[in-house]
Parts: structure tokens; C-alpha cells; sequence
């Protein structure tokens, strides 16, 4: 824990403001608060303040709001309207090259507000990935290569993040698009699993992390800002990232290394509720409070469910706005003649998820990759009169 914590007071040294005006991107979770707290400490000029965007009133609001609080940093919070796809889509796109969901790319939707009253921006990514979000309790296990891949797609199964599972896939791809795959989609994924020197699963999967899913996709977040003001991201400082590699995975499993190495540091912000949870990250008169309300909401729903009570409010709601204020939009891209004549999905299937969706299942994620993989085609395929 010393160690992290100098790794991490030199990562902040090393990305000082000078001059600037900065802000950190804060959220309820972990690693935004790390920042936070790392540069309030070190802040000279009064030039550091924080942002939140999100849907009013949601809990990363609420946590933002305490953590500022408890920092002494000036905060806004920008509203992430349920329209803001209507202008920036297409933006979110050409960042992405398509490869990244625009349900995911909302960074973009208040970058411009944020860029006039700040030059720099803190974000907390990769922290999660060094210090071992995606370790499960059986990564422990020694497995043959032959399954490597298949127990570490379970992990991502057991998170739900995968946008269509093998089944889900049989559906959606059409014939010709099946016959050229193969089984080229598993054959990738267990050579970027593979990619580590170690046998060890948790080793395997945190170089996936570094190599894959944060190349691939958590810097999108960050190149969505860029066009606005400058991005900085203390936790890629490569001290520590060194030093994270070098972890035993018992110190990475469950984040127990740098959550115990916090709590002890940075107390008051410990005592401030997570998004993650719900519950501070240490014992306090809030726990008892919240642990109190979940099981009268239990008990609630088993008594009556007409009964209304508070419920956890997420930043973004993509499930009801594809149903309400983007439905015209969402239906007259996904289900026009063009989009469904592309080849690569079966036309039945894309009818099917877009009808269910709007009847109120929950597609949203699915839907929004179709929708990247359309929108991509419409603005570098389809504008240039490239044919297949």
C-alpha cells in the first residue's frame, strides 16, 4: 500500500495542471474518486474543479456531488439529454471508426460545455483494468490451453458484456457472413487471451485488458474529449502501470490493493457511497442507512408491487430513449430497405429486436451496435459510392 501510494502521488506530480484550469471527470466508482483525491491534495493554484454528466438526479450525481464536496473543489453537473445522439452520432462514429457502440460514446455529449471552463480533463481509465476489475475467483485454476479462451468468455458472460453471445449471433448473421467467419471469432479472442507469457488466467486476462479492451475500447471515451480540451489519464504513467504488472493476482483479485490502500489514505472520501454498491467503502452511519433501505425494498416488493419506493437511478437510460424520444430515428435507420439489404445480418432478426425493443425489452446495447455498424457504412461507405 506505501508503494501504490507514492506510485500514485508521483503519477499526479508527473500530470500537474501548471497554469491550466483542469477538471476531473468524476463518476460514484473508484477510480475517479483516486484522482480526485490525489490531485485536491496536490492542487496549488485553485485551478482544479469537477464535472458529472448524467441524467439528474442519478447516483453518480449524488456521489459526485459528496466527493466534491469533501474535496473543496467547485463542481458542475451537466445533464446528458436523451436527444444529444440526434447531433453527435455521427461524430461518435467517425472517432470510433464504428468499432465502438455509441450507447458508450457519451463523453462526446458534453465535451463542448466542458471544454470552455476547463483545458484539461482528469479521467480515471485504466484503472479499473491494473487493478483487476476483470479477475474472477476461478482464474485461480490451471487450465489446458484448449479451454483457456472459453473460461475467460465466461467471465465476460457473467458480467454481461458480451453484445450477442454464440447463439445470438447464429441468429443475426447471415449465411454468407457465418460461412466467412467461421470460427474466426473465437480463434481471435483466445489469441488475444493467450497473448500473456503466463498460464496464470488472471495474468492472462489483465494483459487482455491492456492490450485489448482498453485499446479497443475504453480510449474512445477519451478521444471523444479530445477535440475539446486535453485528456489526461494519471493512471497510465508508466511507474505505476510497471508496478501493477508486477502484483500477485490475490492483491489485484476483488481490487483489494488499492481499495484498502484508499480507505486508509483518503478516509473521507472511503465514507462516500459507490455507484458500484451503493455503500461506502467503509462502515459508517450511511451503511447502516442504506442497508436499511434495501431490505425495506425487499420487503416492499414482496408485500406489493403496487407499492412505489426509490429505486437506484443510472446516468443513462439508451432503453427507454430508443423506445420514446430517438424511436423515429432508431426505426428509420435500423429498418430501411438499405440497412436491411447490407448482407451481413439477417433482415428478420434486426425486425425482431427493433420490434421487441419498442413492445419493452430491453435491446438497447444491441441495438446501438447495430446502430454504429449502419451509421459507419452511411457516412464513409455509402457517401464515397463505394460498392461491395
Amino acid at each position: 500500500m506505501d508503494e501504490l501510494g507514492q506510485r500514485l502521488q508521483q503519477a499526479g506530480r508527473r500530470q500537474a495542471l501548471g497554469e491550466r484550469a483542469g477538471a476531473v471527470l468524476l463518476s460514484g466508482g473508484l477510480d475517479s474518486r483516486v484522482i480526485l483525491a490525489l490531485l485536491a491534495e496536490q492542487r496549488q493554484n485553485g485551478n482544479l474543479s469537477a464535472f458529472t454528466w448524467g441524467i439528474p438526479g442519478c447516483e453518480d450525481a449524488r456521489c459526485a456531488t459528496a466527493l466534491a464536496r469533501v474535496s473543496g473543489v467547485p463542481y458542475r453537473f451537466f445533464e446528458l439529454r436523451p436527444d444529444w445522439l440526434l447531433d453527435k452520432a455521427d461524430e461518435a462514429v467517425r472517432i470510433a471508426d464504428g468499432l465502438g457502440n455509441i450507447i458508450n460514446m457519451h463523453a462526446l455529449a458534453a465535451a463542448e460545455q466542458e471544454g470552455s471552463l476547463a483545458q484539461v480533463a482528469y479521467k480515471g481509465v485504466l484503472g479499473d483494468a491494473m487493478m483487476g476489475f476483470g479477475i474472477r475467483h476461478f482464474h485461480w485454476g490451471r487450465y489446458s490451453e484448449d479451454v483457456w479462451a472459453e473460461a475467460h468468455m465466461q467471465a465476460l458472460r457473467d458480467r454481461d458484456v458480451i453484445t450477442f453471445d454464440t447463439q445470438a449471433r447464429r441468429e443475426l448473421f447471415s449465411e454468407p457472413l457465418k460461412e466467412e467467419l467461421g470460427d474466426g471469432l473465437m480463434q481471435s479472442f483466445a489469441a488475444a487471451v493467450g497473448g500473456s507469457s503466463s498460464p496464470d488466467l488472471s495474468d492472462q486476462r489483465i494483459v487482455y485488458d491492456f492490450q485489448h479492451r482498453f485499446a479497443r475500447m475504453t480510449l474512445n471515451g477519451v478521444e471523444a474529449m479530445r477535440g475539446d480540451m486535453l485528456v489526461r489519464v494519471p493512471f497510465a504513467d508508466n511507474d505505476l502501470v510497471e508496478f501493477s504488472l508486477a502484483l500477485p493476482p490475490g492483491l489485484r483479485y476483488e481490487r483489494r490493493l488499492i481499495k484498502n490502500g484508499f480507505i486508509r489514505d483518503f478516509p473521507a472520501y472511503a465514507q462516500i457511497p459507490t455507484t458500484e454498491t451503493g455503500l461506502p467503502m467503509m462502515d459508517n452511519l450511511t451503511t447502516v442507512q442504506r442497508q436499511a433501505e434495501n431490505w425495506a425494498r425487499w420487503h416492499l416488493r414482496r408485500i406489493s408491487k403496487n407499492v412505489r419506493y426509490p429505486r437506484h437511478r443510472p446516468y443513462k437510460d439508451y432503453h427507454t430513449w430508443f423506445r420514446t424520444i430517438l424511436r423515429p430515428w432508431v426505426e428509420g435507420t435500423l429498418l430501411d430497405q438499405r440497412t436491411l439489404e447490407r448482407g451481413y445480418f439477417k433482415p428478420e432478426t434486426i425486425r425482431r429486436l427493433v420490434a421487441e425493443h419498442m413492445a419493452g425489452a430491453n435491446h438497447a446495447v444491441r441495438l446501438g451496435a447495430l446502430m454504429s455498424i449502419e451509421l459507419w457504412h452511411q457516412q464513409f461507405i455509402d457517401r464515397n459510392g463505394i460498392r461491395k
